[in-house]
């Protein structure tokens, strides 16, 4: 083995440095997974394009042209197309992420300019995701495992949804914000509702805070909600939690403790007691029944 590969327990890396595979808007440089041990470090190296990483578990720190940034796991971090950039595990956690590097293509039209103006900024930066992202890095390392016929036709448009996404979350664009404040009838705002838990379920949800997104009274919106579901908002918040949860589990990359702090909860044991109440199940049991 290689010198530089001690201390990886897993790297998937497809690399395009001296051919970026040209996907419509978009070449991609660099796309992967890797998980290395605590303290490894990832030398400095020149970034010829920009680049999004995930950070699926563990902890480090990111840094570019001199300025360090701790990572933790749920955190996108934004490295620009200039400078150097390194990265090293933290002293007692394992570092697990996935990366992709890109360009967009010259004569693309249909790509708004402050998307553009976003990646040509020069500093690192960095922002819990509550959006899901990670799920698009996994459909992307998927197709190329699968490589069929139409599979760079998904890779850019999973590709894109990182690219947006990513914009979308340092930028603070929120779909919500594109309807009017108050809705025209009961079945709107639920679905309103629905799409903002969904759109946030990595995130801190509750009651409260989804009626100041949404501008309505805490009371009203849970009087709507369980009028027309059934259920409590708050229970459907659990479910849909508890769905998420199952799927991040589902992947082998995350751990129970990582699953908790993916989804915003206080600790481990508060994810386990909910978890426990919508299945049944213990999340490790699940996973251990999951993963036979």
């Amino acid at each position: 083995m290689d010198n530089k590969d001690y201390g990886k327990r897993f790297h998937y890396d497809k690399t395009f440095f001296e051919d970026p595979k040209k996907l419509g808007r978009i070449s991609l440089v660099q796309t992967g997974e890797l998980y290395v041990e605590p303290t490894y470090i990832i030398e400095k190296h020149c970034q010829i394009c920009s680049e999004i990483s995930y950070i699926i578990s563990g902890s480090g720190i990111f840094e570019h042209n001199g300025k360090s940034m701790k990572v933790s796991c749920g955190d996108i971090v934004v490295t620009p197309a200039t400078g150097y950039h390194s990265i090293r595990a933290s002293e007692n956690e394992a570092l697990f992420y996935s990366y992709c590097g890109f360009d967009f293509n010259d004569g693309v039209k249909d790509i708004p300019e402050a998307i553009l103006d976003f990646y040509r900024q020069t500093n690192q930066i960095c922002r819990r995701d509550n959006t899901g992202i990670y799920e698009y890095y996994r459909k992307c390392t998927d197709e190329y495992y699968n490589e069929t016929e139409e599979s760079r036709i998904l890779i850019e448009s999973n590709m894109m949804q990182i690219i947006i996404g990513a914009y979308r979350l340092f930028c603070a664009c929120s779909s919500s914000k594109t309807y009017s404040n108050k809705c025209g009838n009961s079945g709107e705002l639920v679905y309103r509702i629905i799409k903002y838990i969904d759109k946030n379920i990595c995130g801190k949800l509750t009651v409260l805070g989804i009626s100041q997104e949404l501008g309505y009274s805490p009371y009203y919106i849970s009087h709507i909600f369980k009028e027309k579901m059934g259920i409590t908002l708050k229970e459907y918040i659990g479910d849909r939690k508890t769905d998420k949860a199952k799927q991040l589990l589902k992947l082998n990359s995350f751990s129970v403790s990582a699953v908790a702090k993916q989804l915003d909860y206080e600790n481990t044991q508060a994810f386990s007691r909910a978890f426990y109440r919508s299945t049944g199940k213990n999340p490790s049991d699940y996973l251990k029944q999951e993963h036979k």
